[in-house]
């Protein structure tokens, strides 16, 4: 422990060291300098897999693996003794921190991902009202317009003068049909139609994100 401890105080850009020694295995735990690393070991098939696990201190399986292989128990036990409790509680000690530090992990996982659901929430919202406020600006726009062609078309009610009958001149003018693309002069667009009112002389238009009521007299059919 000493003199890994020593190649890094020299600055040694990397150092790997392969031990069996349980107490050079929790280093890491008291110097930030070292971690922990081991190869995965498939207990199944009792074989290496030659993956390696960072931040994964390595256990011993020989004992285990000899159980497995038929060693004799009674040489097993005493291997056991031998081993000793002390290396028994090296290795819980080091489960223990293999733990801890993926409960780490875990909480800055889920920390991360409920804040990425804030931001998103947070975009979405800022979307959603931007929509509105444009829509509400279109609407305020399409009713602007409309009172500017009402202004400039007094009512035949407010003049006294009788409404003109755009049903009884069809024949003579070509009235708009709903779905038809006509020209707003007025605005310089083009716009659907999506109502005509005949009787009242008047048409509801769409022209981009602005719906229009309007004079028939204040549009051109582009389908005539």
């Amino acid at each position: 422990m000493s003199l890994l401890e020593s190649f890094s105080e020299m600055g040694a850009l990397l150092t790997i060291a392969t031990t069996h020694h349980g107490e050079l295995k929790t280093l890491k735990y008291s110097n930030k300098s070292f971690e922990n690393a081991c190869v995965e070991f498939d207990e199944v098939n009792l074989k290496p897999t030659y993956r390696i696990l960072w931040g994964v201190p390595g256990r011993s399986n020989a004992i285990n693996i000899a159980e497995r292989l038929g060693l004799s128990s009674v040489v097993l036990k005493k291997a056991r003794k031998l081993y000793g409790i002390a290396s028994a509680e090296i290795n819980g000690k080091l489960y223990e921190y293999s733990s801890i530090q993926y409960n780490k992990k875990v909480q800055a996982i889920v920390g991360a991902a409920a804040v990425t659901r804030s931001l998103l929430h947070t975009k979405l919202q800022q979307f959603r009202e931007t929509s509105a406020i444009q829509t509400a600006e279109g609407e305020t726009t399409g009713n602007k317009a409309y009172g500017s062609e009402n202004s400039e078309h007094p009512s035949s009610e407010a003049s006294g003068a009788p409404a003109p009958s755009f049903v009884s001149t069809r024949k003579q003018m070509k009235i708009p049909e709903v779905g038809d693309m006509v020209d707003i002069p007025s605005l310089g667009k083009k716009a659907m139609v999506l109502k005509v009112e005949a009787s009242k002389g008047e048409i509801t238009v769409q022209a981009s994100n602005m719906k229009l009521r309007l004079k028939l007299s204040s549009i051109v059919d582009q389908q005539s």
